[in-house]
C-alpha cells in the first residue's frame, strides 16, 4: 500500500473511532443551563424567530451578556428542526464541527510538522501529525464539547478558530485569498465565543518562528497592517467580555496586586495540569484557590507557572521544534486567566483551544519517542497506541455521563460530596424531570447549617408549592429574597406563588421591582402588565407593555399581548393591526391567530374567524376556536363536523360540563337519541346547576315519549332559572297538558304572558 494511501486511512480510522466515541451522545436530552434553548410551546419568546433572535442580541448589548451571535444564529437555524424533546440536530452540529476541528487540526499540525526538522525526516512528521491528532480527538477533556448541548458554541469556536489559523499559514507567504479566508473565519471565531481573541496573538508568533525574513524593514508597515486586522477586532471583543460579561473590576487587582499576580500564576498552571492530566471524571475540576498568602496551594501553583513559563521562554529562545506548540498552547490559556478574581469551577470546554497547542506537543514527544528508542521501537510504538486507546476509552466511559442531568451531576457528587455546583445542578435535573423526592433529597444538605444556598432555596420553593404547601415556599423565598435581593428569578417564582394563592397586589408590587430593575426583560414587564390586568389597572399594563414594545418593536410575543390590553380598551382596530403585524412576522405564532380569530368572531365577521381556525387541526385549537367551529358547522348543518369539535372538547376538558351539553344537542339532531341521552346526563353529573343541560334532557325525554321524565327536568330547569326563562315556560305548559294538566298548563301560559308583558 502506497504511503500517501496509508496516511488517509489512518486519519478516516481517527475520524470513525471518534463519531464511535461522541455519537452516543446524539441521543441524550439536556444538561442543565441549557434553559436558552428550551421551546415553551411557541417560538415566539425564545431566539428562535428572526425578530426573536435580533431582539435577543439587542438585549445582550444593552445588558452586558456574552455575545455570541454565531451561537445563537446556529440555534435559530436549528430550532425548526427539534421540538421540546428532540435534540439530535444540536448533537448532530456539535459532532459534525468537532469531527471538521479534527480533520482542520490535521492539517494545520501536518503543515507545521513539514517545516521543522524532526528525526526521521517528512515521514516522521507525517506520523507525529497523525498521532497528534488522534491524541486530540480522542482526549477526554472534550467531551463536554461534542457531548453537551451547551458546549456547541466550543465546537464552533474550535473549528472557525483552527480554520483561521490554517488558512493564514498553509502557504509558505500568506496570499491575499487566504488572508481574507482567515479573517472571515476569525470573524465567525469571534462571533461564536469571546475566548478566541487569542488567535490575534499566534500569526506573529508563527511569523517570528518560520518566518523570520519577513521581519525587515520593508515588510514591518505590511506585517502591522495584517496584525492590526486580527489585534482590532479582538481587542474590542476582549474589552466588551471584561466590562460586561466577566465583570473582573480593575479596581480589584489594582488594590491587591500581588494576590491577583499569584492568582493568575494559579490559573496558569491549574489550567496546565488539566491539560496533562486529563482523566478527572467529575465533569468539572473543583475550584482552586488559596489557604491565604502563607497556603501551600499559594506556593505550590506559583512555583509551578514560573516553572512553564521558564520552560516555554526558554525554548521559544533556543529556537526549538516544539516552541510554537508551546506557545500556541499558553496563548489559547489567557482567556482562562480573565476569570482569576472569582473562585471558579472550571469546565473542560475552557481548554479546548489549548488543547491544539498541547496535543501537538504530544505528538512531538511521540515522534522523539520513537526516534529514540533505537531498537525498542515497536515497544515504544505498542505503549503509545496503549495510551491512545486509554485515552478513548477515558473518552467513551465520559460521554455516558452527559445523557442527561443526574447522570452527570451524580457522578461528579460521587467524587466531590462537597461540591455545591454539582449538587444544586443535581437537584435541578431532578427537579426538571419531575422527579421531586429526589430533587428534595439532593438539595437539603444545602439548607442546613449556616446559610442556606439561594439555588436550593428557589428549587426547593417549587417543590413545596407543587405538593400545595404555599405558604412554606412563600417563606423560603423570603428567606432567600434577604439573602440574595438582586436574584430575580427568585423574584418571579416568588410573585407567581403570591398569584396562586390570590395575593395578587404583593405580586404586582414585586413585579414591579423586578421590571424596574431590568427594564430590559420582556419576562418582568410582561409579568408586571398581566398582573395589572388582573387588578383593573389596564392604563399602567399598557404603559409597561408600551415601553417594551418601544424597545423591541419587532417583539411578536410583546405585539400579542399589547394586542390584548387593546382588546379590554375596546380599541379592537389597533388590536388588529397589532395582531396582523405579529402573525406577518411570525406566521407559525398560534397563539396571536386564535386571538386574531377570537377578535373577527367577535366582531362579526365569522368567515374569516373560521379561515383562521380551519387550519389548524381540532386539537391545537383553544375552547373558544373549538365553540365557535362546533356552532359554526351546527348551523351550517354539517353535524358530523360539529360533533368532532365538541367531543375534543370533552376529551381535553373532561371536566367541563358545556362541551358534554353541546355534543349532546348535535346526536340529538342526527338522531343519536341513546348518546345524546348520556352526554345530557353525564353534563348534568358535572354541574347540577346546569339550566341548559337539564332543560335539554327534557326535551329528548319528551320527544322519546317520557312527559313525566321531562316534567321533571323542566321543573328543575325553571327553578334554576328563577322561574323567568320563555323557552322553558313554553314546554312546562306544553308537557303539563300532554299530562292531563289543564290548570298547571294554564298557570304556565299566565306566567308566559306576564313575562312577555314585562318586556320593554
Amino acid at each position: 500500500m502506497k504511503r500517501k494511501n496509508l496516511y488517509l486511512l489512518t486519519i478516516l480510522l481517527v475520524l470513525a473511532v471518534a463519531v464511535l466515541i461522541y455519537g452516543r451522545s446524539l441521543g441524550y436530552g439536556t444538561v442543565n443551563w441549557d434553559d436558552a434553548l428550551s421551546r415553551k410551546g411557541t417560538q415566539a419568546d425564545t431566539i428562535f424567530s428572526w425578530s426573536g433572535f435580533v431582539n435577543t442580541l439587542g438585549v445582550i448589548l444593552r445588558t452586558g451578556g456574552t455575545l455570541q451571535p454565531v451561537r445563537d444564529l446556529t440555534s435559530f437555524l436549528l430550532a425548526g428542526a427539534a421540538g421540546p424533546d428532540v435534540w439530535w440536530p444540536y448533537h448532530l452540529v456539535s459532532l459534525v464541527f468537532y469531527l471538521g476541528t479534527v480533520l482542520f487540526f490535521y492539517l494545520t499540525v501536518r503543515l507545521l510538522f513539514g517545516r521543522i526538522k524532526l528525526p526521521g525526516g517528512p515521514e516522521a512528521g507525517e506520523w507525529g501529525a497523525l498521532l497528534a491528532t488522534a491524541f486530540f480527538a480522542f482526549h477526554p477533556g472534550h467531551v463536554e464539547v461534542a457531548g453537551w448541548v451547551l458546549g456547541q458554541k466550543d465546537a464552533l469556536v474550535g473549528f472557525f478558530y483552527l480554520g483561521a489559523l490554517y488558512f493564514y499559514l498553509r502557504s509558505p507567504v500568506t496570499t491575499r485569498r487566504d488572508l481574507v479566508v482567515s479573517l472571515l473565519l476569525y470573524a465567525l471565531a469571534l462571533g461564536s465565543k469571546p475566548s478566541a481573541v487569542c488567535l490575534a496573538l499566534v500569526p506573529p508568533l508563527y511569523d517570528r518562528i518560520f518566518r523570520p525574513g519577513l521581519f525587515k524593514a520593508g515588510y514591518i508597515s505590511k506585517l502591522a497592517a495584517v496584525y492590526s486586522l486580527y489585534f482590532l477586532p479582538a481587542a474590542a471583543a476582549a474589552l466588551y467580555f471584561i466590562s460586561t460579561t466577566a465583570r473582573i473590576g480593575a479596581v480589584g487587582g489594582l488594590e491587591d496586586p500581588l494576590r491577583q499576580m499569584l492568582k493568575v500564576a494559579g490559573a496558569l498552571s491549574f489550567s496546565a495540569f488539566k491539560l496533562i492530566l486529563p482523566v478527572n471524571l467529575s465533569l468539572r475540576y473543583p475550584a482552586f484557590d488559596y489557604g491565604g498568602f502563607n497556603g501551600w496551594q499559594m506556593a505550590f501553583y506559583s512555583a509551578a507557572a514560573l516553572l512553564i513559563l521558564y520552560w516555554v521562554v526558554k525554548a521559544y529562545r533556543e529556537r526549538m521544534p516544539y516552541a510554537f506548540f508551546a506557545c500556541w498552547a499558553l496563548l489559547a490559556l489567557l482567556p482562562n486567566l480573565n476569570l482569576v478574581p472569582i473562585r471558579i469551577e472550571r469546565a473542560d470546554r475552557y481548554y479546548y483551544l489549548a488543547s491544539m497547542g498541547f496535543s501537538g506537543l504530544a505528538g512531538y514527544a511521540g515522534v522523539r519517542l520513537v526516534a529514540a528508542a533505537a531498537g525498542a521501537r515497536k515497544a515504544v510504538l505498542v505503549s503509545l497506541l496503549l495510551v491512545l486507546s486509554c485515552l478513548a476509552l477515558v473518552s467513551a466511559r465520559q460521554v455516558g455521563y452527559w445523557r442527561d442531568g443526574p447522570a452527570a451531576w451524580g457522578r461528579a457528587l460521587t467524587i466531590y460530596p462537597d461540591f455545591t455546583l454539582a449538587r444544586v445542578a443535581l437537584g435541578h435535573s431532578y427537579l426538571g424531570l419531575g422527579a421531586r423526592e429526589q430533587a428534595l433529597r439532593a438539595y437539603r444538605p444545602l439548607l442546613e447549617g449556616g446559610t442556606p444556598n439561594v439555588e436550593a432555596l428557589k428549587g426547593t420553593a417549587v417543590v413545596l408549592a407543587d405538593r400545595g404547601d404555599t405558604e412554606q415556599a412563600v417563606s423560603l423565598l423570603e428567606l432567600g429574597r434577604r439573602l440574595a435581593p438582586g436574584d430575580y428569578e427568585l423574584v418571579e417564582i416568588l410573585a407567581g406563588l403570591l398569584v396562586r394563592s390570590g395575593r395578587l397586589e404583593q405580586a404586582r408590587e414585586l413585579a414591579a421591582l423586578w421590571a424596574a430593575a431590568e427594564p430590559w426583560n420582556p419576562e418582568a414587564g410582561t409579568m408586571l402588565a398581566e398582573l395589572c390586568l388582573r387588578l383593573g389597572r389596564h392604563g399602567e399594563a399598557g404603559r409597561v407593555l408600551d415601553a417594551l414594545f418601544k424597545q423591541r418593536p419587532q417583539d411578536v410575543e410583546l405585539m400579542n399581548r399589547l394586542a390584548l390590553v387593546h382588546l379590554d380598551r375596546q380599541e379592537s382596530g389597533e388590536a388588529e393591526r397589532l395582531l396582523r403585524q405579529a402573525v406577518k412576522l411570525n406566521p407559525d405564532y398560534t397563539e396571536a391567530w386564535m386571538n386574531l380569530a377570537r377578535l373577527y368572531a367577535s366582531s362579526g365577521r365569522a368567515n374569516q374567524a373560521a379561515g383562521i381556525y380551519s387550519r389548524y387541526q381540532a386539537d391545537r385549537l383553544d375552547l373558544e376556536g373549538l365553540e365557535f367551529m362546533g356552532a359554526l358547522y351546527h348551523e351550517r348543518g354539517n353535524l358530523e363536523r360539529a360533533l368532532a369539535y365538541f367531543l375534543e372538547i370533552t376529551r381535553r376538558w373532561p371536566h367541563l360540563a358545556k362541551g358534554y351539553n353541546n355534543a349532546g344537542v348535535i346526536c340529538e339532531l342526527a338522531g343519536r337519541y341513546p348518546a345524546a341521552d348520556s352526554l345530557y346526563l353525564r353534563a348534568i353529573e358535572l354541574d347540577t346547576l346546569y339550566i341548559d343541560a337539564f332543560f335539554n334532557r327534557g326535551n329528548l325525554l319528551r320527544l322519546r315519549g317520557d312527559p313525566a321524565g321531562a316534567l321533571r327536568h323542566y321543573l328543575r330547569a325553571d327553578s334554576l332559572a328563577g322561574r323567568q326563562d320563555a323557552a322553558i315556560l313554553e314546554a312546562l305548559a306544553a308537557t303539563f297538558r300532554e299530562l292531563g294538566e289543564q290548570a298547571a298548563a294554564e298557570r304556565c301560559l299566565d306566567r308566559l304572558k306576564a313575562l312577555e308583558r314585562r318586556r320593554p
